[in-house]
């Protein structure tokens, strides 16, 4: 794709849904649905896959789509192809949309590789002439080699996906819409669709893109929506919406694994060391540099029991930036109740969203008494940093 102008954005949205509503009938098999006909009787459940999510797309803008399975993301992603239509609320599209949603494009699997791409460009309303210009740039893009001549029923879905994106893509679509198409496939070709939707996204194309791979959302996006049982739960900027989204699932985990080890006995509701407060001391905005400072108030239902405390400072993800402990740095053991302040000076932490976790420990620093996080708590971002943490450095290049 080459970009023949400078891309100017417009003003009026090119995609709309106001209070878009869809739901579903829920049936345990197909012989109730057969007796709801003929006895009038209701056989069903009903499912709500989106209540009145409203949205604005812009032209040019890309907006990612992010949630749990479930969420309601494909049913978004198909209300605004316009496969399926909401149970209410309305929807209008100003611009060719096109869309690539989990493989099911509709190619027959009798067809070859050939057939189906001008027999779906019909469906489009695509002349033959049209598609007889771009076929040869479809072929080359999808590198299927003579499969392209083959029924599609011989084809893995790493090659579906490659006929499917290459397809759609040349049909230079006004709306791209992509449901975690990229899933499938050799990451060689990965990269190619990459590459080409940040080339079609500087060239003014319009994007609506979901995916599980967090990190091709974020660089993608101008603007993500996290869905949430088919309600929009948050939507803003990528980094705050990501980082919020991986800090619901990471404690959501976190409270699942606390809650098997209380049916074990392994962490009792009754701790005997408890963390009752747990704050950062410092006012925001906090910058590269600054000192932090977090308290941690514990309370010990008796005082001849030693403890440690171990504080750790983690990425969203849950990948561990460092632990302080005092086990660690070789103080004894605590006792009794305590207000202790764990002070970071300089830290070299670079911009971005981060979490704390304090745990009580026992003497030996292996049993858990008891734990309690801060989170996400935000660093401010200088421009062109990449990474977790500053590492002093020089260039010396001959």
């Amino acid at each position: 794709m080459r970009c023949s102008q400078p891309f100017q954005r417009s003003s009026k949205p090119i995609i709309e849904l106001d209070r878009v509503t869809k739901y579903y009938a829920i049936y345990n098999s197909p012989f109730h649905r057969l007796k709801e006909v003929f006895t009038k009787r209701n056989y069903h459940q009903i499912h709500c896959a989106l209540h009145e999510v409203t949205l604005r797309v812009y032209p040019g803008e890309g907006v990612g789509i992010i949630g749990d399975n479930g969420a309601g993301k494909s049913t978004l992603l198909q209300i605004v192809a316009g496969t399926i239509t909401p149970s209410s609320g309305s929807v209008k599209r100003r611009g060719n949309v096109l869309a690539i949603l989990e493989l099911g494009i509709g190619f027959h699997p009798e067809l070859s590789g050939i057939e189906n791409i001008f027999n779906y460009a019909r469906l489009l309303g695509y002349s033959e002439g049209k598609i007889k210009r771009v076929l040869p740039e479809i072929i080359e893009f999808a590198e299927l080699g003579d499969f392209v001549k083959c029924p599609v029923k011989t084809y893995s879905s790493g090659m579906l996906m490659r006929l499917a994106f290459s397809l759609i893509v040349h049909l230079n679509p006004d709306v791209l819409v992509i449901d975690e198409a990229l899933s499938v496939g050799d990451v060689g070709f990965q990269k190619k669709c990459i590459d080409y939707i940040l080339n079609y996204r500087k060239c003014g194309g319009t994007l609506l893109f979901c995916s599980h791979a967090l990190y091709q959302v974020s660089r993608i996006s101008d603007r993500v929506i996290w869905l949430d049982k088919g309600r929009v739960r948050m939507e803003g900027n990528p980094e705050e919406v990501i980082s919020a989204y991986e800090w619901y699932v990471l404690k959501r985990e976190r409270e699942a694994e606390n809650n098997r080890r209380q049916e074990k006995g392994n962490l009792s509701s009754n701790n005997i060391v408890k963390v009752e407060k747990f704050y950062i001391q410092n006012r925001p905005p906090i910058k590269r540099g600054d000192d932090i400072s977090f308290v941690v108030k514990v309370a010990a239902i008796r005082d001849n029991v030693a403890y440690h405390v171990a504080l750790s400072i983690k990425v969203p993800t849950g990948w561990g930036v460092f632990v302080a402990a005092t086990h660690f740095d070789n103080m004894k053991a605590l006792r009794g109740d305590k207000i202790i302040r764990i002070k970071f000076p300089k830290v070299p932490l670079l911009g971005g969203y981060y979490y704390a976790v304090v745990r009580i420990l026992d003497n030996s620093g292996m049993v858990l008494f008891d734990q309690k996080e801060i989170g996400p708590f935000y660093i401010e971002r200088t421009h062109g940093e990449i990474g977790t943490c500053y590492l002093p450095h020089h260039w010396e290049i001959t």
